[in-house]
């Protein structure tokens, strides 16, 4: 009764792999059984979809299917070199495509831990579940959204929400590409963090219709950034769940696939999923080592907070400082 739904180009072909596998080793047999998985792709070639078909057939997933589509017009990206416009495929998204009633919508690069169906149980019959961003939690604070407030006062402290997961009955797809299109028509001046600004738009216009989904269910991998300074910390500390994250999200330039990469115990467990899809792939016919946008080394400095333990099957450990 669950489709899980990504976007994917051929650099993400592997990192979203892994998020299934994640998905499937946090999933009891059962809710496998029930999910359907689709993926959105502007070039994923017919090798990798095949490869992915058999890899989410092993994983115990009930059905898979890709669908080919080119992004909006004028759907551009704004900030982040390493993001493709593929990003925006997510609105995309119809009933046709997904076979349940529920949607769970998935970035290719989480790592899942826990039960990522969940929030569906709260969600209301129009609502999408959304996770606050823990970088930019506040609208009006930050780059995001650039001009807003000053054209909208009134939607100043708003509560600005992270485009990595989303949870929505299928029914609501339409609406949401609808209005997300006239969005980027009409106020694409205010778009800044891509596909996120424009889904937050839409949530501000639709409060009403947007359930937040506790920090839990998308909490941001941090402690990457420590060896870039200390600017993380702050963030780090409010950004804390209060109980053990279900998806671990690796947002941001620092991909834990790149070699340059501060080694942390999130990075380390993504890393052994990364070598065991891997092999997969390789015995499936799918020869591939390229992976995205690997950075130019920086200067490393103190290294990372630890915030896991233990092997592949991990558990947050909360600290009081970090």
């Amino acid at each position: 009764m669950h489709t899980i739904a990504m976007c994917v180009d051929q650099n993400y072909f592997l990192p979203s792999m892994v998020t299934l596998a994640s998905i499937a080793d946090a999933s009891p047999p059962a809710d496998r059984a029930a999910s359907s998985v689709r993926i959105l792709t502007k070039n994923l070639t017919s090798a990798q979809s095949t490869t992915m078909a058999t890899f989410v057939r092993r994983l115990g997933f009930r059905s898979f299917d890709v669908a080919w589509r080119q992004p909006t017009p004028g759907h551009t990206i704004v900030h982040g070199s390493y993001i493709s416009t593929t990003t925006y495929l997510r609105f995309n998204l119809t009933p046709a495509m997904t076979p349940d009633p529920y949607v769970v919508y998935v970035d290719a690069d989480v790592l899942v831990l826990g039960d990522v169906f969940a929030p569906l149980n709260d969600l209301g019959d129009a609502e999408i579940g959304l996770v606050r961003d823990p970088v930019h939690p506040t609208v009006g604070e930050g780059p995001a959204l650039p001009g807003v407030t000053a054209r909208w006062p009134d939607l100043a402290g708003q509560a600005y929400f992270n485009a990595g997961m989303f949870w929505a009955r299928t029914a609501t797809l339409p609406r949401l590409r609808r209005q997300i299109d006239q969005i980027m028509i009409d106020d694409n001046r205010h778009i800044y963090f891509n596909d996120q600004d424009a889904l937050n738009l839409w949530a501000l216009r639709n409060g009403a219709a947007v359930r937040p989904v506790e920090d839990t269910y998308n909490t941001l991998e941090l402690s990457r950034f420590s060896e870039d300074g200390d600017w993380v910390q702050p963030i780090v500390r409010r950004a804390r769940p209060r109980t053990s994250p279900a998806v671990l999200h690796f947002a941001g330039t620092a991909k834990p696939w790149h070699r340059s990469c501060p080694s942390t115990d999130g990075t380390r467990v993504y890393r052994r999923y990364l070598s065991d899809v891997t092999r997969q792939a390789h015995r499936l016919g799918t020869v591939t080592e390229t992976l995205p946008f690997e950075p130019p080394a920086g200067r490393a400095s103190r290294r990372a907070p630890r915030l896991y333990s233990g092997g592949r099957s991990v558990r947050f450990v909360p600290r009081s400082s970090l």
